[in-house]
């Protein structure tokens, strides 16, 4: 199946829609998967600069027949640093994994791992190609008109978002989501992504980056 016709299966969903999300100081995780995506995507973090961030993307895998999901999100961070001269703001990446499953038989709480780019360059590299699996293989089909989509329906569910959408060759910013199964551009680029992160997860927040502290 050519992967033009099959990337016309994803769904593509444009919004204006800004999350928040309560501090927490042991940010809790939800057990199921809409739970879990939910409290991910909205979850701050404050980076070495002292700032508030939130992800600005993320990838999801769901197995239907496992009941099993993973979710990582993608945060841009800040760091102050100076030398003899001056003193500059750098950026680093933060990526964010939680592993866990829906299935009645699960216990314990999903698990979660940590990935920064200081350690790990695949993760720079996975997230500058990001764009590759989305542009330009994207269109809106007329229903009725045109080729037909093929749709085969899968076992897992692949999921990728942004809040940093641009319509191309334009200053006009959307926030974009796909969902698709079986071997479209997207379902590809995730579960190369993922591998290629597989070594840098470590179960420690990394230095510099906290939480959220608890209210009252």
């Amino acid at each position: 199946m050519a992967p033009d016709r099959i990337a016309r299966v994803a769904s593509v969903l444009l919004t204006a829609a800004a999350s928040s999300a309560s501090p927490a100081a042991t940010a809790p995780v939800a057990r199921d998967y809409a739970g879990a995506q939910t409290m991910s995507r909205s979850l701050p973090l404050t980076d070495d600069a002292g700032a508030r961030q939130t992800p600005f993307a993320g990838i999801s895998i769901y197995q239907s027949e496992q009941r099993g999901w993973t979710i990582v999100t993608f945060y841009l961070m800040f760091r102050e640093t100076s030398d003899e001269e001056a003193s500059r703001r750098d950026s680093y990446w933060v990526a964010r994994r939680v592993v866990g499953s829906d299935a009645r038989k699960a216990r314990g709480v999903p698990a979660i791992d940590w990935a920064i780019s200081d350690q790990c360059p695949n993760l720079d590299a996975a997230i500058r190609s990001m764009d590759e699996a989305i542009a330009p293989r994207m269109e809106l089909a007329v229903p009725g008109e045109g080729d037909p989509s093929e749709f085969e329906p899968g076992p897992v569910r692949f999921r990728l978002w942004s809040n940093e959408g641009r319509f191309q060759g334009t200053p006009y910013a959307a926030q974009l989501s796909v969902t698709t199964t079986g071997a479209s551009p997207v379902s590809a680029w995730i579960d190369t992504t993922l591998s290629r992160l597989q070594s840098c997860w470590g179960s420690d927040l990394p230095a510099g980056v906290t939480l959220p502290s608890p209210t009252h």
